[in-house]
C-alpha cells in the first residue's frame, strides 16, 4: 500500500512539475514576445526618426512631415486608412493629409460627383475639404485634451462616426495628438487593421511614439522657418533702413549766415520721422520736419510716400499753408488709418524772413536774442495731414510770418524729445526744452542739438532708451548786425 502512495505521489509531483514547466514556458514566450515587440517598436521609431532627420536636412515642409507620419503609421500598423487633421487659427481642425480608405468624420452629403469619381477618389475629395468644429467628434476632443484614444471595438462606441456605406464602417480606431508642450498642432487618426479585428497595444504605443516624434520634427521645422523668416525680415529691415537713410538729406544747406544742424534717431531700424530741405526759386529754402503716426514698416512706407510727394508739390507754392493743403488733398487716399504731423517753413535767405505753417505738429520754438534771450512758441493753427477732408483742413491751417534776426534760433522737433519720460513717469516737456535752448544759445546749431539731447538723457536717467523716434532740426542766424 505504501508503494501505491509513493507512485501516486510521484505522479502528482510529475504533473505539477509539468504544469509549472508549461507555465514557465508560456511566461517565457510572453516575455520573448513582448521583448520582440519592444525591439520592433524601437526599430520602427528609430527608422521614423531617421526619416524625419533626412527630411529635415532636405528642408522638408510641414506637409511633407505629415506625409511621413501617415506612411509610417499605415505601414507599421497595417491600417486600412489614416488621416491627419491640423489645427487652424480659428480652432477648427482641417484634414491636411490622408492615405487609404479613411472614413470622413462628418456625415457624407451625397452628390453627383459619385457618378464621375471612384469610391476612393470620392472619399479623398471629401477629406481634402473636411473641416471639423470643436464639437465634431473625437478628433477635436483629442486635440483639446492631448490624450490619445485606443478604441478597440468601435461598433460599441457611440462617439465613433457611422456611415450608411458599409465600406466606411469603423471597427477599430486609434487617435493620437501631434502635440508640443501640451498643445496639439495636429491629430493623427487610424482605422481598421487589415486582417485583424482590432489594433494591438503595441500598435497604440507605436502610434503615440510616431505622433510625438512628428511633433518634435514639426516644431523644429517651424523654428527653422521662423529663424529664416526673421533673418529675411532683418535683412529687409536693414535694406529699408539703408533706403530710408539714403532718402534723408546728408548735407546741410549752404546758406551764408545761417547755420543748420539735424539729429535723427529712429527708435527701431526704420522710423516714421523725417526731415528735408527743398531748394525753392528766388533764393528761398524750404525746411520740413514730420512725424508719421505709428511705427515700423507701415510708418516708413507712409514717410517715403509723403516725402516724395511733397518734394514734387512744394516748388509750386510760395505759401507753406497752400503747399500743405495740396499735400493733404494728394495724401487722403494713401493714408487710410494713418496721418502725418508736419511743419513746413520757408526762409528767404536774403531778407531772413520766415513763413511757417503747422499741420498738427509740435509748435516750433523761436529763441530771440534781441529780446533778452526769450524762447517763444511759433503759434500757427492746423490739423494733421490725412486726418480730415480738405474742406476742414484748408480752413484750419494758416501761415505764420516773422523776421529771423541775427543770433536768433529756430528749433523744430518731434515728440520723441518732449515725451521722453524719467523713472517717475514725468515727461521732459516743452518747458524743459526751452530751458535747454536758452542754456546753449551761444553755441553752434550742432552744439545746441547735442546739449538738448544730453539734457534729455540726464533727465531720464542712466538707463534711458528712446521710446519713440527723435528728430531735432535747429537753424541759427549766426551773423550780427
Amino acid at each position: 500500500m505504501g508503494f501505491v502512495y509513493f507512485v501516486a505521489g510521484m505522479i502528482v509531483v510529475g504533473v505539477l512539475s509539468l504544469w509549472q514547466l508549461l507555465r514557465l514556458r508560456k511566461s517565457t514566450n510572453e516575455i520573448r514576445y513582448k521583448n520582440d515587440a519592444l525591439i520592433e517598436e524601437r526599430d520602427i521609431v528609430l527608422s521614423t526618426i531617421h526619416k524625419f532627420s533626412a527630411s529635415f536636412e532636405k528642408g522638408a515642409s510641414i506637409r511633407e512631415i505629415y506625409d511621413i507620419i501617415i506612411s509610417q503609421a499605415i505601414e507599421t500598423c497595417d491600417a486600412q486608412g489614416a488621416c491627419i487633421y491640423e489645427r487652424q487659427a480659428d480652432n477648427t481642425w482641417k484634414s491636411v493629409s490622408s492615405k487609404g480608405l479613411f472614413p470622413p468624420q462628418k456625415p457624407i452629403v451625397d452628390n453627383d460627383d459619385k457618378i464621375f469619381l471612384s469610391r476612393a477618389k470620392f472619399i479623398e475629395a471629401i477629406l481634402q475639404n473636411e473641416t471639423l468644429d470643436a464639437n465634431d467628434g473625437l478628433i477635436p476632443e483629442v486635440g483639446k485634451t492631448c490624450k490619445a484614444l485606443h478604441i478597440k471595438d468601435a461598433q460599441d462606441d457611440p462617439r465613433v462616426i457611422r456611415h450608411d456605406d458599409a465600406s466606411l464602417q469603423i471597427n477599430a480606431m486609434m487617435i493620437a495628438p501631434i502635440s508640443f508642450r501640451d498643445k496639439a498642432m495636429a491629430v493623427l487618426a487610424l482605422v481598421n487593421p487589415v486582417g485583424k479585428s482590432t489594433f494591438s497595444d503595441t500598435n497604440f504605443s507605436l502610434i503615440r511614439a510616431l505622433a510625438e516624434q512628428g511633433a518634435v520634427s514639426i516644431n523644429n521645422a517651424n523654428t527653422v522657418d521662423s529663424l529664416v523668416e526673421r533673418s529675411k525680415l532683418n535683412f529687409d529691415l536693414k535694406l529699408a533702413s539703408s533706403v530710408q537713410q539714403y532718402l534723408l538729406p546728408h548735407e546741410m544747406p549752404m546758406v551764408e549766415s545761417l547755420d543748420f544742424a539735424v539729429r535723427y534717431i529712429p527708435q527701431q531700424l526704420i522710423g516714421g520721422d523725417f526731415y528735408d530741405f527743398i531748394q525753392l526759386p528766388n533764393n528761398r529754402l524750404g525746411l520740413l520736419i514730420a512725424d508719421v503716426s505709428g511705427k515700423g514698416i507701415s510708418a516708413a512706407m507712409v514717410m517715403t510716400i509723403t516725402q516724395s510727394m511733397f518734394r514734387y508739390i512744394a516748388p509750386s507754392y510760395e505759401s507753406p499753408a497752400e503747399a500743405l493743403k495740396a499735400l493733404n488733398r494728394a495724401m487722403m487716399s494713401p493714408m487710410r488709418d494713418m496721418f502725418v504731423t508736419m511743419i513746413y517753413a520757408i526762409i528767404d535767405s536774403e531778407s531772413k524772413e520766415v513763413i511757417l505753417a503747422r499741420a498738427g505738429h509740435e509748435k516750433a520754438l523761436f529763441y530771440i536774442a534781441s529780446e533778452g534771450g526769450e524762447v517763444e512758441q511759433v503759434k500757427s493753427s492746423g490739423m494733421a495731414i490725412g486726418m480730415t477732408a480738405p474742406e476742414i483742413f484748408d480752413i484750419a491751417i494758416e501761415d505764420k510770418k516773422f523776421d529771423f534776426p541775427p543770433s536768433s534760433i529756430i528749433v523744430m522737433y518731434t515728440d520723441g524729445i518732449t515725451e521722453s519720460r524719467n523713472r517717475n513717469g514725468e515727461e521732459f516737456s516743452s518747458a524743459r526744452l526751452e530751458k535747454s535752448i536758452k542754456s546753449c544759445a551761444l553755441e553752434s546749431a550742432a552744439e545746441i542739438n547735442t546739449g538738448i539731447l544730453l539734457d534729455v538723457q540726464r533727465f531720464c536717467g542712466p538707463t534711458y532708451s528712446y521710446a519713440d523716434d527723435i528728430t531735432l532740426l535747429t537753424i541759427k542766424h549766426k551773423t550780427k548786425e
